[in-house]
This record gives structure tokens, sequence and C-alpha cells, in this order.
């Protein structure tokens, strides 16, 4: 990616074309700007491109199970299975 591409999403005309043209995804969005989502979000949010809830953001993060993610879940016990 071109150091001319990493700033375009600071150009609210190209970040509003970007959700646009991915029909409002927002992994789409972040994928193409290769930017952090959290910083992306706040700028959707800030140019009132996406109308979205921060604290929600996080909210769901919190209620991810690591097998929504593909991962292996977590031990039930928490002391390595020793009693």
């Amino acid at each position: 990616m071109s150091v001319e591409t990493a700033k375009d999403y600071r150009d609210p005309e190209k970040l509003r074309e970007a959700y646009e043209r991915h029909d409002g995804t927002l992994r789409d969005v972040f994928d193409e700007f290769d930017a952090s989502d959290r910083h992306l979000r706040r700028l959707l949010i800030q140019h009132d491109i996406h109308e979205g809830d921060e604290r929600q953001y996080y909210r769901d993060l919190d209620e991810l199970n690591p097998e929504d993610l593909g991962l292996s879940p977590l031990a039930d016990d928490h002391n390595g299975g020793e009693n």
C-alpha cells in the first residue's frame, strides 16, 4: 500500500466513498485502508458516515467467546487442571 493510499482514510470523502462501495460493511472498509478498526470506526462516526455507538462496539467485543473467532475454548478451571 502506498503512503498516499494509507492517508486516504483521513479524507472524509474518500472514507464515505469506501463505506458506500462496501455497502457499509465495516470490515471491508477497514481492510481497504489497512488502518486500525477502532480509529476508522471513530472517524466514520465523527464524519456522520456511520451511525454507531462506540460503547456498543466494546460491549459486543466483551461478549465474544474464543469459539466465535475460531479459537479453542477457554479452560473451565483456571488452576491448570489441578484441584
